[in-house]
């Protein structure tokens, strides 16, 4: 199929940024998760600095991915927990009834929506010829405790009943301190049903991860739906077929990376996808216009297109940050 160039250019998710390419840390995740659904552990937590890809792992590639692996065996229901200064009960189950697409959600009392957050779990795992539930919640280091509580309540029920219930919260290195919180006070129970199992997802921390993403862009993504056209593709057409990925650019871009990195984090690079892939978009938006058959993307351009997403920024807070990390460690030693 052909299209265009630029035709209806503005709908595209490079440009709406209504896309994630898939990863090797979304890989890593999703094989945990795996294991964790294998054997129906009832809870456990992904953690990780901002802007690695996390929340658009979930949104754009769980669902599917669990469906393919599972098919149809696991009832998953995804959660994005918004941030309260105070719990409510009525507000928390609220939301849960919105993540499992209740038309109810904010209907009757506290009873009501729990008995209905219940039953519509129940519901959809018999649908399923199954007999076990899956909530995963993206931003969980605002959840508190209480509502960490009133999930136990939802399993316990859930267990009277025959099913098995897992809960996957997901969110930044905050989520670690709610475990040592947990494990020190008198709620460890939360601790030891809801945090046991934890792994940390990562950015990308090689050349040949970074390699893999932007190939990504050349091969596994396709826009418009069904029509077997990447994102390279659509934006370069004539290149394309000359021959012309974005991938090629992976070690030039991996080095800039690195270069434009503070020196204590050097050797441990962790580069968040939301850099990658605002520094990709860039450079289709540069280099796009016109429909060149060929061109060379310069090093400078390169550089600028990764310094536009405040990689630089970013980076040097983080340095702080583990800096601070390493300096507390030894104070302790």
């Amino acid at each position: 199929m052909e299209v265009s160039h630029l035709q209806e250019v503005q709908e595209h998710p490079m440009l709406t940024q209504e896309y994630a390419i898939y990863t090797p840390p979304i890989a890593e995740f999703f094989d945990v998760i795996c294991e964790w659904i294998d054997n129906k552990v009832p809870g456990g937590y992904v953690y990780g600095m901002s802007r690695l890809g996390k929340s658009r792992a979930i949104r754009f590639w769980m669902t599917l991915l669990i469906e393919e692996k599972y098919q149809g065996r696991v009832a998953f229901f995804n959660m994005h927990y918004r941030q309260h200064e105070r719990p409510s009960e009525g507000l928390f189950l609220s939301e849960i009834l919105a993540a499992l697409e209740n038309i109810f959600a904010t209907a009757g009392n506290k009873q009501a929506m729990y008995k209905r957050v219940i039953s519509h779990m129940c519901t959809r795992a018999q649908n399923l010829k199954t007999n076990y539930v899956l909530l995963m919640i993206d931003e969980a280091q605002f959840m508190h405790e209480q509502e960490y509580q009133w999930l136990c309540n939802i399993h316990n029920a859930l267990d009277k009943l025959g099913y098995r219930f897992t809960v996957i919260s997901v969110g930044s290195h905050e989520l670690t301190y709610q475990h040592e919180v947990f494990a020190m006070a008198d709620s460890a129970y939360l601790m030891a049903r809801f945090m046991v199992r934890s792994q940390m997802f990562h950015g990308i921390r090689t050349a040949a991860e970074l390699k893999y993403v932007l190939n990504g862009y050349d091969e596994q993504s396709e826009w418009p739906a069904n029509s077997k056209i990447s994102f390279t593709h659509y934006f370069f057409p004539r290149a394309f077929k000359a021959g012309f990925r974005i991938d090629e650019i992976s070690e030039q871009m991996w080095e800039i990376f690195i270069e434009l990195a503070p020196d204590n984090i050097k050797k441990y690079l962790n580069i968040p996808m939301e850099h990658i892939a605002k520094s990709v978009e860039y450079l289709f938006r540069v280099l796009s216009p016109g429909n060149p058959l060929h061109f060379t993307i310069e090093e400078d351009l390169i550089r600028k297109a990764i310094q536009q997403t405040a990689y630089q920024q970013h980076m040097y807070a983080v340095s702080l940050i583990l800096g601070r990390k390493s300096k507390g460690s030894r104070n302790e030693s």
